[in-house]
């Protein structure tokens, strides 16, 4: 099968996807192959240095070599588990990604317990009448399996480019606002306001504009190619989007993929003015970050009290 051509054609990395593919068919063929061998031997697990590459002792916590923290092992297993997914290593993403899987694995364990509007989706009315954690919690729940399993590609994606970038703090702060920003457009688009909305896809708008945006300003070669890609991606969304809605075939929150990408784009055209201020903006960053954090920590307490007063 040419998976190339397959990830190629929805706008994703053939090349980087196809090879992935084939690494995890050779390491099953490897695993099977030698199975019958492992039980005669008896494996001891090193781990890698970061910082320099040695190869040392699991025990170590520090490197011998270059005297560098090291993680456990179990740590950099769990990396390299993710890394399967991920092109790199991005600790807001992957709890993002562990976030929406968990709530959706937790309704098998409670399918009776609440609705999807109990369970935290944005509905305007109740927003209006005060349940104002509805505007976070919404981004963490997903409709179906496919509806999980489409963001979640998205954001394996698009989510390590921008937050190698841009760092954890700020790649957070941008996720949850945008995401915010999306449930404000909907509502304002109008629409019924008893119907529920769930799904991260407002904040994947969100970062998909702030990338479109940053990468704009970014300027040069690669700029141009990291605007194209996400363009291509907004493209492709919003179209999609509309298909669905016009088809009769799901509801479509085509509002808040729109508003989010607006206020992505807004936030990349803030965020290109930090390059003439410097450093001057770095506490702002950090008690940006530390509020956005306290108000969604908040927000899933105060979503599961109410859904389960007793």
């Amino acid at each position: 099968m040419n998976w190339k051509k397959i990830f190629d054609s929805v706008g994703m990395n053939g090349t980087q996807w196809q090879w992935r593919i084939l690494r995890l068919e050779r390491r099953v063929k490897d695993f099977f192959k030698d199975a019958g061998r492992r039980g005669k031997q008896v494996a001891y697990r090193h781990k890698f240095c970061p910082e320099c590459g040695a190869l040392i002792d699991r025990s170590f916590k520090r490197c011998p070599e270059c005297d560098a923290r090291v993680p456990s092992w179990t740590a950099q297993f769990i990396r390299r588990v993710f890394a399967l997914a991920l092109p790199s290593w991005c600790p807001v993403t992957v709890l993002i990604l562990f976030t929406i899987v968990a709530m959706e694995v937790a309704k098998f364990f409670f399918p009776g317990a609440v609705t999807i509007a109990g369970a935290g989706a944005f509905v305007a009315a109740r927003f209006s009448e005060g349940e104002v954690w509805r505007i976070v919690t919404y981004i963490l729940l997903h409709g179906g399996i496919w509806h999980l399993v489409f963001n979640a590609l998205a954001l394996s994606q698009v989510g390590p480019l921008l937050e190698e970038e841009l760092g954890s703090r700020r790649f957070f702060v941008i996720f949850i606002l945008t995401g915010v920003g999306a449930a404000l457009a909907q509502m304002l688009a109008g629409g019924n306001p008893e119907s529920p909305m769930v799904g991260a896809s407002g904040s994947l708008f969100g970062l998909i504009g702030f990338g479109a945006s940053y990468s704009h300003f970014y300027g040069g070669a690669r700029g141009k190619e990291m605007r194209a890609f996400f363009l291509q991606w907004a493209m492709y969304g919003i179209l999609f989007g509309f298909i669905m809605t016009s088809g009769g075939i799901a509801r479509v929150a085509n509002g808040a993929h729109i508003g989010g990408f607006l206020g992505g784009v807004a936030m990349g055209f803030a965020l290109e003015k930090e390059r003439v201020l410097g450093s001057l903006l770095e506490p702002l960053w950090t008690i940006l970050f530390v509020a956005v954090l306290a108000a969604t920590a908040a927000a899933i307490v105060w979503n599961i009290l109410a859904a389960f007063p007793g």
